[in-house]
């Protein structure tokens, strides 16, 4: 005869062994540990039921760089119109702004404000993605904004002095004025910036870890002759995805990050490979639903 309160022990404990499993899916889901395509049926569940909300990318561009942001969304429309994706103007993110998009895409965004790469740091460390293209972030420089904002706060500050004798607003423009390349941001996050190149007619992506979701059914691919390439030093816990060959040079072509979110670099702006598959890979890579 079966015992009654053994059975109910044992349902409890496959009850609790299922929820405990969905909580364990949901928080390697939500930190991008796994992404929900891979187990069958999960995309869906995770999508309309526990973040009931569809993702969506934003595409950051400023007055110079490399890559052709809107011309890039345009060709998304056409080619994957289920993504969502907006246009944002370098000079107005913000924290909040930025909180709205699951990805970050930085296209033609070589000049950037302390404002703009403050807000970028603020929305890794809570857990977004950002996706870094060719020279963006390259040339760091001070806007009219920054300097006031660093006058608003040396007002508070008036007993406020480091190591140097400075006040904040001396300070301020001393270490925030005078960075190179990447500055403290790409040396936190990525490397340094060493330099740009034109992509010459025999210019190619190589795949170095070719079982990558990002490079499925991905060999080599050229590159769009005369794209802007930038040439950058990585960090040690970057991981390398492809290369560009260059003439008799190589050098990283995607690298890769794991914070909170994901960071990926691109040596390139996205259109310079004209590769449906490879955008195709990026997005079902980075974006959860």
């Amino acid at each position: 005869m079966v015992d009654k309160p053994s059975v109910v022990r044992d349902l409890t404990h496959i009850v609790v062994l299922v929820v405990l499993l969905i909580v364990l899916l949901v928080v390697v889901t939500k930190f991008k540990v796994i992404h929900p395509t891979v187990i069958p049926g999960w995309q869906g569940v995770y999508c309309t039921y526990i973040e009931q909300k569809h993702s969506v990318v934003g595409f950051v561009y400023g007055p110079d760089g490399a890559g052709d942001p809107e011309a890039l969304v345009t060709s998304l429309s056409n080619t994957r119109p289920s993504l969502r994706t907006e246009l944002v103007r370098l000079e107005d993110i913000s924290p909040s702004l930025l909180s709205r998009y699951e990805v970050i895409v930085l296209e033609k965004d070589k000049t950037v404000s302390f404002r703009a790469l403050s807000a970028l740091e603020k929305y890794l460390n809570s857990g977004g993605s950002l996706v870094w293209t060719s020279d963006s972030l390259s040339h760091q420089a001070l806007d009219p904004r920054d300097l006031e904002e660093a006058r608003q706060v040396n007002q508070t500050k008036l007993n406020w002095f480091n190591e140097t004798g400075k006040d904040y607003y001396s300070w301020f423009q001393e270490a925030y004025g005078t960075q190179q390349g990447f500055g403290e941001f790409g040396n936190k996050f990525l490397g340094g910036y060493i330099g740009s190149k034109p992509a010459t007619s025999s210019t190619l992506l190589t795949p170095v870890i070719r079982d990558h979701l990002l490079l499925s059914g991905i060999n080599v691919i050229p590159v769009a002759q005369g794209s802007v390439l930038s040439v950058v030093n990585q960090n040690d816990d970057l991981n390398l995805l492809a290369n560009i060959k260059y003439g008799q040079e190589t050098f990283p072509a995607i690298l890769e990050k794991k914070y909170i979110g994901r960071i990926l670099y691109f040596a390139f702006p996205l259109e310079a490979l004209n590769s449906k598959s490879f955008l195709d890979n990026l997005f079902d890579y980075l974006v959860t639903c």
